[in-house]
């Protein structure tokens, strides 16, 4: 990696407005590029309303032939909740097979001790489905996700012959900084910087803090 002074990021102030639990890793890469990425969240996660479905699709995780993962958080979410039930997701003789939606997914899902039999060439919910194809026919598939999840993707599962369980892992939230959503709407993130939900990562600050001095010392 070129020296963050080398870069074309160095000194950029880029904000992040993913979710804080999936920012961590993007905003210390941006850092370490000489960005200062700036934390603020548009969205956050929080368990749905009703366990009642994911329990009962966790107690009988062995009835299915695929479980279908589209993001980190659906991983985070199914692994923490059987966690919570005491029940495994994965048994010795078990003949459940994963597919992921992308890369980070899969890595999230292996991290959480699944075995991933298929990730997405096409990143997409939809294009995992059409990749998967022929071995959906008559396939039993747990789709644990977002309750704001859209449609495209249990459909395309089914139009391959595919029986969907379609289950709410986690809810997602929109902000509840106004401030945020006024600036957002309207294209003015500079003010948004300045609102409580708006975080500035400490080394990026640190960073800054450096280039000034080497700044001030040729001068």
């Amino acid at each position: 990696m070129a020296e963050a002074s080398q870069s074309g990021l160095s000194g950029k102030r880029i904000v992040i407005t993913r979710a804080a639990v999936q920012s961590e890793a993007l905003a210390r890469e941006l850092s370490a590029r000489g960005a200062i990425p700036v934390v603020l969240p548009l969205v956050s996660f929080a368990d749905p309303e009703d366990f009642a479905p994911l329990d009962a699709a966790i107690a009988g995780i062995q009835r299915f032939d695929w479980i279908i993962l589209t993001s980190a958080q659906a991983v985070r979410a199914l692994a923490k909740r059987g966690k919570e039930v005491m029940r495994s997701l994965m048994y010795s003789e078990s003949e459940l097979r994963i597919a992921c939606v992308g890369p980070a997914t899969a890595e999230a899902a292996r991290q959480a001790g699944l075995p991933v039999e298929y990730v997405a060439v096409t990143h997409t919910g939809a294009g995992l489905a059409e990749e998967l194809g022929n071995r959906l026919q008559g396939a039993r598939v747990l789709l644990p996700r977002s309750d704001r999840a859209n449609q495209d993707l249990p459909q395309a599962l089914k139009r391959h012959g595919a029986q969907v369980t379609e289950v709410i892992a986690y809810r997602t939230l929109r902000t509840n900084c106004k401030r945020c959503k006024i600036n957002w709407r309207s294209r003015r993130l500079v003010p948004s910087l300045r609102t409580p939900c708006a975080k500035q990562v400490s080394g990026a600050s640190s960073w800054q803090k450096r280039r000034r001095r080497r700044q001030s010392s040729k001068r």
